[in-house]
């Protein structure tokens, strides 16, 4: 099953019904990789809240 992303149209989301692996877990924080390219990609800021 498949659907268009509403932050953005042109990536494909996809879902399946079946249980992934647990490959690893990471603490997250905003200087974290995977944070700052979603930022990137979703045209956000990072800032710390005050």
């Amino acid at each position: 099953m498949s659907w268009w992303s509403y932050h953005r149209p042109q990536w494909s989301v996809l879902a399946s019904w079946l249980r992934p692996e647990l490959v690893r877990v990471e603490p997250l924080h905003l200087e974290h990789p995977a944070i700052v390219d979603s930022a990137k990609a979703l045209y956000r800021t990072l800032a710390l809240p005050t």
